[in-house]
């Protein structure tokens, strides 16, 4: 069974003009593996989206390690954090090149220890949180030990960013505890007030204060193109929450795709690609 949760809005971001399929590389940078029960099996549509789609790189993170069950915030997860990691690192070792994994971190329910674990086992790509599904606030100090953590193994940390518990301001407070480590915020404010977000990310880096991305996961095309418009635009990745919303998962994104490879030459390259293989991968 699968459940679509945006793709009836994808005529909001139609693109106006003749379609064509762009030479372009896609690091998307918000996937999953695993499953969420009764609506999706990630494991099972992952690698047609990829392929359908031409996706050159894909970092994942195990739904099944985070999501809860009816999706109740503070829940316990549908399996352990290590059982979650382990799962990703098959897959990633299996399809290296193209998956990249991020570790889940189940904050108050595991441990730090237990994060150090699957990082002694894997070479990993970067953390993820998800404070909602967590029930624990993003600026709270149970945290720091992660990041603390990411820095040692400089390791980005990806988080889900909306209102209320993962609301960006509290992920921004988290980070100026650790300007070193930089933290991407997922969506960059789901359902939220996305411009101020923009803002936010803005006056934090200029002053130096944290070390802040996002992707545009489930974004409007209007709050895309402002965002790679934006001083920020060097920050702003493409990531898409692939496969969550079923098989034609990419249905939301074609037209911003398209209107950002005809409209947007200049930045299209970073925003697909370029920003996002520097940051988790190193590349020049």
């Amino acid at each position: 069974m699968v459940n679509t949760f945006f793709g009836n809005r994808a005529d909001d971001n139609k693109y106006k003009g003749e379609i064509m399929t762009a030479d372009r590389k896609i690091f998307d940078i918000h996937g999953h593996n695993g499953s969420w029960p009764d609506r999706i099996n990630c494991d099972e549509l992952i690698f047609d989206v990829i392929k359908r789609e031409k996706i050159s790189k894909l970092l994942i993170s195990n739904l099944s390690g985070m999501e809860t069950e009816n999706h109740v915030e503070g829940g316990n997860p549908l399996i352990p954090e290590l059982e979650a990691n382990r799962q990703t690192i098959k897959l990633c070792k299996e399809n290296e090149g193209v998956l990249y994994a991020a570790a889940v971190c189940q904050v108050g329910k595991s441990s730090p220890e237990t994060l150090e674990q699957a990082l002694k086992e894997y070479k990993f790509t970067a953390l993820k949180f998800h404070p909602f599904l967590i029930g624990i606030d993003a600026n709270d100090k149970i945290y720091d030990p992660y990041l603390e953590i990411a820095e040692a193994n400089n390791l980005p940390c990806v988080f889900h960013s909306a209102p209320g518990t993962s609301d960006p301001m509290k992920i921004y407070m988290l980070a100026k505890r650790h300007p070193k480590v930089p933290v991407v915020l997922y969506h960059i404010n789901l359902m939220g007030n996305c411009e101020f977000t923009i803002e936010m990310i803005a006056k934090a880096v200029a002053k130096k204060e944290a070390n802040l991305y996002c992707d545009t996961a489930w974004c409007p095309m209007d709050v895309t193109v402002n965002a790679l418009r934006s001083s920020i635009k060097n920050r702003v990745m493409f990531g898409s929450d692939l496969p969550i919303d079923g098989p034609d998962h990419f249905r939301y994104y074609r037209g911003i795709m398209q209107t950002i490879d005809d409209l947007m030459p200049n930045v299209a390259d970073d925003y697909f690609y370029n920003t996002a293989a520097r940051l988790f991968l190193g590349e020049e």
